[in-house]
């Protein structure tokens, strides 16, 4: 419920002076509701009396404001009021941000004036993203509310190995939500002991987390001295008798938040969500966190430092082309010249070997399965105690049939970090081919959940959609074939799977329509190859499959690739 007629601030601390059109009041006083959840100090002109003094009172009001919002729509950008305090603004150099509450074009002087000011659509944003676009944008602009001395810190001292480092900041309590610190404490101490299970994150110690515990820090500010390259930081406010508890992992060079999420619970649930709230976000920032760090050298070829090699070669083996793998294992081949120690680089190695089988990309199917297995037991060798090692030899086992041990090693994977979404999903791989469906979904729709935007999600949308095949409901596949597809088009066993799905549904005109969009392997290895992608124990779901491929006009005979005792060639 919006406060009506709450007053304008008035003292010494620093304020946002608001302007905008009475006619656009409903509109606007959410948003002031919203920037005094978030602690800031507004003036606007509620309460004025117009008379002889009403221009001094809103000059001297702009004159000492540490920013200026102007809530722009159409009304207010014709509203000679508006103009006056906007120009007048700008004349004393106050910061300016224009937040746009409807699509509006602004009278080109004012155009003009505002260019070079930040602008913010919030008519065209989603709640949380308007929020982070519009706290980052008053980040620095406005002090704190009550100034916090600056913390004395010292620099943890770590080995520069070149990895880029992340810092876990304590939520902020906005508006003292929280009677006392625990809830943040264990949180906190939660966050950073789940990083440091992942073997591709460098976290900051929690001591030097708990030394910002209920001090209002610039997040990136704090991360620049520590010499943190990511940040993840939060804020908790309430509505109400609501939550609403944020999230963000910022790049602190680049300052931009790279994630967020938002997780909301009445107020007497927020123990209760503790566990989904550091579920969700420790799953969910080690993709993002690669992803962004991919990105960062994506277009670097030259001097690149070692972990810089690896972060490439990762983000190169996920194009998942036979160039691109190629590329991947050149790239982790020059890191072996002068460290053949990583984990990492092994685990790495053997799915750039993995692709090769599934692909039919390798002059022998077996070769490339046996070369994949070695490198995943020389990463186990290096480092039994890494969850991705561990998950890249439960992926090379699966493949060989082995789906015991595959899944003894997800198992193990999840055990050392409960986090790891990849391990999750691939718990329904190891299902849909051992025949136990039963629960094997669950699996597959908690990694989705837990972490939206993993690299891996289209092939946890294929084994949901394959758990579906095997039990014969072609319908329900469909959809969520559709979703793999979508995320991944280049990878033909969805648009496949699709294509057998429809076919055996007698839907053959379709099936070949589908059947056109991917490749089918004209060689001697192609049932190889199908069976390197679908090793199941029971040879009907196999079968099946194939009666699907022969319908959609598939021809089939051919040398299976394998030998005589039933092994990959």
């Amino acid at each position: 419920m919006v406060e009506e007629n709450f007053p304008a601030y008035k003292g010494s601390d620093a304020f946002i002076f608001v302007s905008y059109s009475h006619a656009d009041r409903k509109m606007v006083l959410p948003e002031l509701q919203r920037l005094r959840e978030y602690g800031f100090n507004i003036w606007y002109d509620e309460g004025i009396v117009p008379g002889s003094s009403w221009r001094e009172e809103i000059a001297q009001a702009i004159r000492g404001a540490s920013a200026f919002i102007f809530f722009v729509t159409p009304k207010s950008s014709q509203s000679e009021h508006c103009q006056k305090e906007a120009y007048f603004a700008l004349d004393l150099k106050c910061p300016v941000i224009c937040i746009y509450l409807q699509s509006t074009e602004l009278p080109d002087g004012l155009r003009m004036a505002l260019n070079d000011r930040q602008a913010i659509k919030q008519y065209e944003l989603a709640d949380d993203v308007y929020s982070t676009k519009l706290l980052e944008g008053l980040e620095g602009l406005i002090p704190n509310k009550v100034p916090a001395p600056e913390p004395e810190i010292e620099v943890p001292q770590h080995e520069d190995n070149g990895v880029p480092r992340v810092l876990v900041l304590p939520i902020t309590n906005l508006g003292q939500i929280l009677e006392d610190d625990f809830f943040i404490e264990g949180l906190t101490e939660d966050l950073v002991a789940g990083l440091a299970l992942s073997r591709w994150l460098m976290v900051i110690d929690s001591a030097t987390s708990f030394s910002f515990l209920g001090k209002k820090v610039d997040p990136r500010k704090v991360a620049m001295e520590l010499n943190a390259a990511y940040v993840v930081h939060g804020r908790m406010r309430k509505s109400g008798h609501r939550i609403r508890t944020t999230f963000y992992l910022t790049n602190v060079k680049s300052s931009t938040v790279i994630w967020t999420q938002q997780f909301d619970c009445d107020v007497d649930e927020l123990f209760l969500m503790e566990d989904e709230i550091k579920h969700h976000v420790l799953s969910a920032i080690e993709p993002e966190y690669l992803n962004n760090q991919s990105v960062t050298i994506e277009n670097r070829h030259t001097d690149l430092a070692q972990w810089e090699l690896l972060v490439k070669a990762r983000q190169v083996f996920w194009k998942t082309s036979r160039d691109s793998t190629i590329e991947a294992r050149e790239l982790l081949q020059q890191i072996m010249v002068e460290d053949r120690s990583d984990a990492r680089v092994w685990a790495l190695l053997a799915m750039t070997h993995m692709n090769d089988a599934w692909n039919g990309w390798s002059a022998s199917i077996k070769d490339s399965l046996s070369l994949a297995e070695w490198a995943s037991e020389q990463a186990l060798k290096i480092d039994d105690k890494d969850p991705g090692a561990h998950h890249v030899r439960s992926t090379v086992r699966c493949t060989l049939g082995d789906l015991s041990q595959a899944e003894a090693d997800l198992s193990r994977a999840l055990q050392l970090n409960p986090y790891f979404a990849a391990a999750l999903g691939d718990m329904a791989r190891v299902r849909v081919f051992s025949g136990r469906l039963d629960g094997a979904i669950e699996f597959a729709k908690r990694a989705i959940s837990a972490s939206p935007r993993d690299p891996h999600i289209g092939l946890w949308y294929y084994w949901i959609a394959l758990i579906y095949f095997v039990d014969q409901d072609y319908l329900r596949a469909l959809p969520w074939l559709e979703k793999a597809i979508t995320i991944r088009p280049d990878w033909y066993i969805f648009n496949r799977l699709k294509t057998v799905c429809l076919a055996l549904l007698g839907r053959k005109e379709k099936a070949q329509e589908t059947l056109r969009l991917v490749s089918v392997p004209a060689n001697q290895d192609f049932e190889a190859i199908l069976r390197a992608n679908h090793p199941f124990e029971d040879e009907e779901p196999l079968t099946r499959y194939l009666e699907g491929l022969k319908i959609a006009g598939v021809n089939l005979a051919m040398d299976s690739g394998y030998d005589t005792n039933g092994d990959f060639r």
